[in-house]
């Protein structure tokens, strides 16, 4: 019983420590289309191929 709780234990430990690195914090408006994503609608701005990483003006 003492092994299996010291394996569940490693096993909740490696999930929290693992956790974050799967978190994808990206994205980006299309509907509508927000101003940095228009020139893949056809609108005539220049482009911004970045338009997936922008932040909302807190640390980057």
């Amino acid at each position: 019983m003492e092994q299996f709780v010291f394996q569940l234990l490693v096993v909740m430990v490696l999930v929290v420590v693992m956790a974050p690195t799967a978190i994808v914090g990206h994205g980006m408006m299309l509907n509508p289309p927000q101003r940095s994503s228009m020139f893949r609608f056809g609108f005539a701005v220049p482009p911004n191929y970045n338009d997936n990483s922008l932040n909302c003006g807190g640390f980057g």
